[in-house]
């Protein structure tokens, strides 16, 4: 299904898992979501949120229900003050570099996660300031570098 002017992809947004904090881990569904806003057309976001905001269910969807949130990524940050884990970014940090390939992983679920980890360290560091500094954004992209290089496990 094609995306229009006026509707979003509805098929990457059918594919979302309902999440109400006990069926999937919290950074699942908040990566699925992510996918999906960068699948739909930026005019069709605020559509796809409330899309996104109806596979949500109880006490998740008390969490946002007072909020009018017109953008996946502010649902996803308005969650994450609430469900995710509130980890420091040096806790993220050590966490990205002690992330090691599986023996038995494929090299896209390893690069997945540790995107999934870069995009934490920079909403953490991004968390309150209007932008990101440029020596930080520099800083953590070398750090999900070099964890990417040093602990892939050779094949």
């Amino acid at each position: 299904m094609f995306a229009t002017r006026y509707q979003p992809d509805n098929a990457c947004l059918k594919s979302l898992s309902q999440y109400d904090e006990y069926n999937i881990p919290f950074e699942t569904f908040t990566r699925a979501c992510q996918r999906a806003r960068d699948i739909i057309l930026a005019n069709t976001e605020r559509t796809a949120t409330r899309l996104v905001t109806n596979k949500l269910r109880r006490p998740a969807l008390s969490a946002v229900e007072s909020f009018d949130v017109q953008i996946i990524g502010k649902l996803c940050d308005l969650l994450r003050k609430v469900f995710g884990r509130h980890r420091t970014f040096q806790q993220y940090r050590a966490k990205l570099s002690t992330t090691y390939m599986g023996r038995n992983e494929h090299i896209l679920d390893y690069i997945d996660r540790v995107k999934g980890l870069h995009r934490i360290l920079c909403d953490e560091e991004c968390q309150g300031l209007p932008e990101i500094i440029e020596n930080k954004l520099a800083e953590i992209n070398e750090i999900a570098l070099t964890s990417f290089y040093v602990n892939r496990s050779p094949n």
